[in-house]
Formats: C-alpha cells, structure tokens, sequence
C-alpha cells in the first residue's frame, strides 16, 4: 500500500509539473511556456536571416549609420523605426525623387501615425492609425511594408498589426522598380532612436521580430508579439517564404548570369524576386518556351531568343535548365 501511495503522489506531482511552472511566482501555464519558447525560436531563426538579406539596406541607430547599401534598385519596401511619441513630422521616406515612386511615413499633428504609397505629388494614397496612449510609454516603434499596389501597404504599431482605411488622391499607381535612397525627416519635439529599412516587402511576422528586436535593443519593453502575424510569411522577396523551386532556379540565374546581369543597362537580375520576375516580363507562369529567362539560356530553338546564354560560356547542364523550367512550370 505505502509503495502504491507513493506512486500515486508521484503521478499527481508530474501533472502539476507539467502545468504549472514557477510555482513560487504566480504559476505560469505550461502553455505561456510553450509559447514563449516558440517566440525565442522564431527569433533566433529570424533575426540571422534579417540581417544578413541583401534586401537589408539602410540601418541608423541613435545618428549613427551602420548599413547604407542605397540607392537600392525596388520596387517593393519595408521600414522599422522608433521614435519619441511627441514627435511630429514627416519621419521617413524611401523615393526615386521627391513625391514620386515614394514610400513615406509621417506622425500627424492630430496624433496620428499616416503611412503614404505616393505615385506622384497628386495622385497618392495613405492610411491614418492613432498614435498608442501615453501610458504605453515614450517610445513607439512602427514597422510598415510597401508592396507594390497602394492596397498592399501594411502597418504594425508596437508590434501590433493595424486595420488600415485606405484614402486615395488621384490615380495611384503600382510602385516602379527603380533606384530608391532613404531621406529621414527632420521631427519636431522628438527624436527618431532607430530605423531600419530593407528594399523589399518583408512579411508580417519579419517586421514584428525587427520591431521588437529595434525596440528591445534601445531598453523599450512595450513591443508585443501578435501571434496572428504566425502565417503571415508569404513570398517576401527572398527574406522568408521562396518556394524550393524558386530557390534552386534563382541560384542557376544568380551563379551563371549575374556577370552581365547586373546593371540597367544589361538587365539587372539582382535580388529580383519570383513577382518581380514575372512582373519585367522575364517569365509567363507555367510556360517556359515562352519565358525569356529560359528560352535565353536554352537557345533560339526554344523560343524567340538570341544566341544561348550564358554569352562566351560553356552552355548551362541539363540540372540547371530542368530546375528553371520546373520552377516556372509550377508556377
């Protein structure tokens, strides 16, 4: 009797263990462990793979610059920032000239935060989101993605994705993939601590990982993880989501055309993402023969092409072409 009530303690005392932890601090729910477990781990994938993208191009924390890689040839942008909650003006804006092909962000006199996607100086659109209650603290961190229609913009407030209502001026049109350079607003009555930008549209997910990691870095606890951003990780321009077949087409393209493919006037095939691709015209979904990024490196027998491709080098394997022609075939 006395071993079988012993075990039986045992047993009572495992389930607790299991449900409970720090039992002298309140007793914390296995599944808040469970949880914030899950959060170091999307981080310390995350944050490595962030910050070592070639879309990671413009970075100054407290007026200091660490990465400036711009102009940046996008279409496409992401931008993280934090910023005093008394400040007002225009905070940030990443243009091919001013009031065009711009993303900008900006803290209105009436308290609110206004993200803008400007076609021109009169056809724009913008969103309006109120700046956080004071008692949220003195910092507010804002991270926002710019894709390329004025209905793709999106917005996290202290890591918090917003419900945006989107107002229109003019005829706004889709973003260009031109050369872009970052321009930081001169704030009144606050300081900008810190800001990030990347030349594509980063995920949902990747700019609430940025922001709390921006924020936790100046000593600002007021960003949240918002567990709806979990799927939120869809084709990002090579920062997460790219299909396997996209990955092992795009190395083929990188490793044997990027020699000439890398200015304007040759084609630039930089950092070009698997939209981007289909948006120049360098591939139709499902039809290779008629995909200009395939029927060139295959010859003028498979399509309208010129000469094969690479010029002067031995012709791509017989892998490399099946993995570009598989990638555009499932699209």
């Amino acid at each position: 009797m006395k071993k079988t009530g012993l075990i039986l303690l045992i047993l009572i005392a495992s389930v607790l263990v299991l449900n409970f932890q720090n039992c002298g601090g309140g007793m914390a729910p296995l599944e808040g462990v469970v949880e914030q477990q899950s959060i170091v781990d999307i981080d310390a994938s995350s944050i490595p793979r962030l910050l070592s993208s070639s879309s990671y191009v413009y970075r100054k924390t407290q007026n200091t610059e660490t990465v400036n890689k711009t102009p940046a040839l996008s279409e496409t942008a992401s931008a993280v920032l934090v910023f005093d909650r008394a400040a007002t003006g225009t905070i940030y804006r990443f243009y091919a000239s001013a009031n065009t092909d711009e993303a900008r962000i900006s803290l209105e006199t009436n308290g609110m935060i206004r993200i803008w996607h400007i076609s021109t100086g009169s056809h724009y659109a913008y969103a309006d989101v109120p700046l956080p209650d004071a008692s949220a603290g003195n910092q507010v961190t804002v991270a926002a993605s710019f894709g390329l229609a004025t209905s793709s913009m999106k917005l996290l407030v202290n890591g918090m994705k917003q419900n945006l209502t989107l107002q229109k001026v003019g005829s706004p049109y889709d973003f260009s993939y031109v050369q872009k350079t970052v321009v930081l607003g001169a704030l009144t009555g606050g300081t900008l601590w810190d800001v990030a930008t990347f030349s594509q549209s980063i995920s949902g997910l990747d700019l609430n990982v940025m922001s709390r990691s921006m924020a936790n870095a100046l000593q600002v606890y007021n960003v949240a993880f918002d567990s709806s951003l979990i799927n939120d990780t869809g084709d990002d321009g090579g920062v997460s989501g790219d299909s396997p077949e996209f990955l092992a087409a795009k190395a083929v393209i990188d490793n044997n055309c990027l020699g000439c493919h890398n200015s304007s006037n040759n084609g630039d095939f930089r950092n070009l993402t698997q939209s981007q691709y289909i948006s120049k015209g360098l591939v139709v979904a499902k039809n290779p023969g008629a995909s200009k990024i395939y029927y060139r490196l295959t010859g003028a027998a498979a399509g309208p092409g010129p000469a094969n491709m690479p010029q002067g080098a031995a012709a791509l394997s017989a892998a490399d072409v099946a993995a570009v022609a598989a990638w555009i075939n499932g699209l």
